[in-house]
């Protein structure tokens, strides 16, 4: 009941091993609590059938109903340290309001279990019913200051008119 493999993304590597790596979304976990959503990290190299209890890292959601791996994206190096980030997106964090709504950018290298309370930046949906974090993306670099952007969508922002959307983006560093 996890929905392991609800969104994958590869191709960054933020273990740091020269390798890409591989990220398994997977919004129903229970590991902070019921629907508090997991995403495992799968190193590069790795071949043939593996259980995601061997992942490299699991990043866990804050929360019951937090929805943690949603969506996820490698981004490239935000902040220059030469390992490439993760992104993740959590459509049921309530910080910001029921369903608010959040996206987290995890610094490399990652291995281990790691909360996503711990996420260098936390970006929370701004009104309830937002979910922000319903999809992130790598940006490439937006604004060439040399550093990856991370963009974030909130597909219910009432910004406009209701659920006209939003998308953002973070720059980097």
């Amino acid at each position: 009941g996890d929905y392991a493999g609800w969104v994958v993304a590869g191709g960054g590597d933020p273990t740091g091993d020269g390798r890409g790596d591989l990220l398994v979304g997977g919004p129903w976990a229970d590991d902070a609590g019921a629907l508090s959503g997991t995403v495992w990290l799968v190193a590069g190299g790795t071949a043939g059938t593996l259980d995601l209890s061997g992942a490299t890292a699991r990043l866990i959601g804050e929360s019951s109903s937090d929805q943690a791996g949603t969506s996820v994206t490698m981004l490239g190096d935000t902040n220059g340290d030469g390992f490439d980030d993760i992104g993740v997106g959590a459509v049921g964090d309530g910080s910001g309001g029921a369903g608010s709504g959040a996206a987290y950018l995890v610094l490399g290298p990652v291995s281990g279990d790691v909360s996503l309370s711990s996420a260098e930046v936390t970006a929370i949906g701004e009104n309830a019913g937002d979910q922000a974090g319903y999809s992130v993306a790598g940006g490439g670099d937006t604004n060439g200051d040399g550093y990856a952007d991370f963009l974030i969508g909130a597909p219910y922002h009432d910004y406009g008119a209701a659920d006209s959307g939003a998308a953002y983006v973070l720059l980097g560093n």
